[in-house]
């Protein structure tokens, strides 16, 4: 963003990432949560696990 503002995703990605991250960046973060809404999610749930 170049603003010194992040914004709340960047904030948490870079939270678990251990670095600072702005949009564009690339990083390998592990997944506390995952939500999905409609029924082929579990499907792609499981491919997480």
């Amino acid at each position: 963003m170049g603003s010194g503002k992040k914004t709340i995703a960047e904030k948490i990605l870079s939270n678990h990432a251990g670095r600072s991250l702005e949009a564009g960046d690339i990083a390998i973060c592990d997944v506390d949560f995952c939500f999905g809404q409609d029924g082929t999610s579990s499907i792609i749930i499981d491919s997480f696990r």
